[in-house]
């Protein structure tokens, strides 16, 4: 079996309709072929060996599910109430920078005699912080830039939890449908 044929089975993995079987030649194909892998699939092997160490480590004490649903069952409520105070106090950050920023634009410019300074110097000091916030912000760019990379493994994340909550959408509804008419 080729690459096309690992694709075509990492499709089928993702879509759920993978047979127990398939899925175990699909973990095999990946590992033999680890070093020819790209993409997804390389991603998808790397997250089944990974997968692989976690069941050989882990393990979970008796009343794992009962303190897992009493959890569930404890979680608050959004208070959308919480949220509106974090948007007031960055609001307020905001606009003291912005008071702090138009102060030091229009007060005068006074030298360390309290002399006025002469409009050259100041068009020079002007110019000096332009380029002083250029590199900063060519900094942040870069820096945020290089975060990119590891959105892109997150990414692949999220892209395999969409296809899975497809997935389980029906099964869940239907349970959920005979929970509520066993009540």
């Amino acid at each position: 079996m080729g690459l096309a044929d690992i694709n075509r089975l990492c499709d089928q993995y993702w879509e759920g309709t993978l047979s127990e079987a398939e899925e175990n030649e699909l973990k095999v194909l990946l590992k033999q072929h680890a070093s020819n892998l790209t993409g997804e699939a390389r991603e998808l092997a790397q997250w089944f060996n990974f997968s692989e160490d976690v069941k050989d480590n882990l393990t979970l004490e008796k009343d794992f599910e009962t303190k897992l649903y009493a959890k569930i069952d404890k979680q608050e409520v959004h208070h959308p109430a919480k949220d509106l105070w974090s948007w007031q106090k960055i609001a307020a950050a905001v606009a003291i920078l912005l008071v702090a920023g138009l102060a030091s634009w229009f007060l005068p410019k006074v030298n360390k005699n309290n002399q006025p300074v002469a409009l050259e110097q100041s068009s020079q000091d002007t110019k000096q912080a332009y380029e002083e916030s250029k590199k900063a912000l060519m900094l942040v760019s870069t820096l945020m830039n290089s975060g990119k990379e590891q959105l892109e493994t997150i990414q692949l994340f999220d892209v395999a939890q969409q296809r899975i909550e497809k997935t389980l959408n029906p099964t869940q509804k239907a349970n959920k449908r005979k929970t509520n008419e066993n009540s």
